[in-house]
């Protein structure tokens, strides 16, 4: 196992085509809610996860089967969840790293007071202290989107 991949996740090309074939054969609508600049933002972020994979196994590790990719995903990220497994498993079909599984755990937001030092979990999207009540507060967690571990099989 492969542990501890955090990279950002770039991106090239969107293949939208069989995004959206795949979604007509599983009657799945949520998956065309998440676009960005004309883009899916799931459907890169899907691309940007199979690079990493194939950075870290494919090309270190020839001959190597994935068997599950961990994804951490802060509740922050704007990525959601079933969209992005879809993404994922029309991405990996007829590679390498088809067969893989995609693993998704999210975290929560948290945040610390500037003023009072004070963290908490915000209850909603506006990150005020419920210590002081300082809007002066700094996001800690739930922003992420990382690769954490990759899980495979070699011969």
């Amino acid at each position: 196992m492969i542990e501890k991949c955090s990279h950002a996740l770039p991106i090239d090309k969107i293949r939208l085509r069989d995004i959206v074939a795949e979604t007509k054969k599983s009657n799945n609508v949520s998956v065309f809610l998440f676009f960005t600049g004309g883009k899916m933002h799931e459907v890169a972020l899907a691309e940007g996860i199979f690079r990493i994979v194939s950075e870290q196994v494919l090309k270190t590790r020839p001959g190597a089967r994935v068997v599950s990719v961990v994804v951490t995903i802060g509740e922050l990220s704007h990525a959601e969840p079933h969209a992005l497994t879809t993404a994922f498993l029309v991405m990996i079909k007829n590679t390498p790293i088809d067969g893989a599984r995609l693993i998704i755990e999210r975290t929560k937001a948290e945040a610390v007071c500037t003023e009072c030092d004070a963290t908490f979990s915000p209850a909603e999207l506006i990150f005020v202290c419920p210590h002081c009540g300082s809007p002066f507060t700094e996001v800690t967690a739930g922003q992420e989107l990382l690769v954490s571990s990759i899980e495979i099989e070699v011969d």
